[in-house]
């Protein structure tokens, strides 16, 4: 009964999220200020206007964006301080994941020498790592510089970045950096996942669904380059491709090729499934396809057990998918993408 106080304020905030039905209202308005007119129906409406007060005359897609990233921290503060003590743990192990996306879209960023008004509009204030926090790494021009903030703060992703950088300064290849932060993360969730409860059984799947993930968005990255050293970029612990596929697949030139391998490889036969639906021409829409079957496995668990951990875990997923949705709609209609490209972004949870 630990979360039997949490899973009914969640009940309650979930009901305001935002249906198929407000979806599809959204994606037909084709300009961004009928947009905004739309916005003020939702929850997020305060803080989109809020955000108006501070930006002023700012591009109105930044406006809404500030806006949706309020609401966002604002529900994740409200779930936090309602997690019981000693299931802390296993939402930090959760949460952490945003911190790790956060910080390799900084390096990435960096890497290129975008501004750092645009890296930061891309940044979700999901983990540990808090808007201020964001707001100062975004400001860093190069790796080091973001390694020396974390260093400063005492971070432990510090390390992870600081042990690849020499490599990272030889070779102008951001990957073996990234491979570090996401195998600290997943080696850290895993081992906070203690004892053979259902609570830690659904964050250990959880966490094993993303390090899939994180395997098969590696394969998609070095699709047409030559790679020797395979298992330099295989994370260990997923259970839905093996190490033997993944080397395997390593070396497939084309996306057409790879698609089909994984097809044949892959374990679970829903993802199998879902990799033969994707065209090769828009490959890159697979990872939030099975992004969005991993957590229908996490609300599966939520059903089952309506007074445990998933609900709660799976509601910080559904809360952040629908902010992606909205920058999605919001910076389409700025930039006038066609409808039809538009909906290939919206997910529905």
């Amino acid at each position: 009964m630990e979360f039997e106080y949490l899973n009914a304020r969640v009940r309650g905030w979930r009901s305001r999220l935002l249906k198929k039905a407000d979806y599809e209202l959204l994606l037909a308005t084709p300009a961004i200020a009928d947009l905004s007119d739309k916005l003020r129906a939702t929850p997020y409406a305060a803080y989109i206007e809020a955000a108006r007060s501070v930006l002023g005359k700012q591009p109105e897609a930044e406006i809404i964006e500030k806006g949706l990233k309020t609401g966002l921290q604002k529900s994740l503060e409200g779930l936090w301080k309602n997690i019981p003590q000693k299931s802390e743990g296993y939402f930090t192990a959760v949460l952490l994941y945003w911190d790790v996306y956060n910080l390799k879209t900084l390096l990435r960023g960096a890497d290129k020498g975008v501004q750092p008004e645009e890296i930061f509009n891309l940044l979700l204030p999901g983990g540990a790592l808090d808007e201020g926090a964001l707001m100062e790494l975004s400001q860093a021009r190069e790796a080091r510089s973001i390694a020396e903030f974390l260093e400063t703060w005492g971070s432990p992703y510090a390390g992870p970045i600081r042990d690849n950088l020499e490599q990272y300064m030889k070779d102008k290849d951001l990957m073996p950096v990234e491979l570090a932060l996401d195998r600290f993360l997943y080696n850290h969730g895993l081992n906070a996942i203690v004892g053979k409860g259902t609570d830690a059984l659904v964050i250990r799947a959880l966490i094993r669904d993303r390090i899939d993930l994180t395997n098969i968005a590696t394969l998609m990255k070095l699709a047409g380059e030559k790679t020797l050293a395979a298992d330099l970029y295989f994370i260990k612990g997923g259970l839905r491709l093996s190490e033997e596929a993944f080397k395997s697949l390593v070396n497939v030139k084309k996306m057409a090729g790879l698609l089909k391998g994984l097809a044949e490889n892959l374990s679970d036969f829903k993802w199998r499934e879902t990799v033969s639906s994707i065209d090769p021409e828009e490959g890159h829409l697979l990872p939030g396809r099975l992004e969005g079957l991993a957590m229908n496995n996490l609300w599966r668990a939520a059903v089952i057990e309506p007074l445990g951990i998933a609900l709660p875990v799976y509601f910080v997923h559904e809360k952040i998918r629908e902010m992606r949705n909205l920058r999605a709609i919001a910076f389409g209609a700025a930039y006038m993408v066609p409808e039809y490209e538009m909906r290939k972004h919206v997910i529905y949870v």
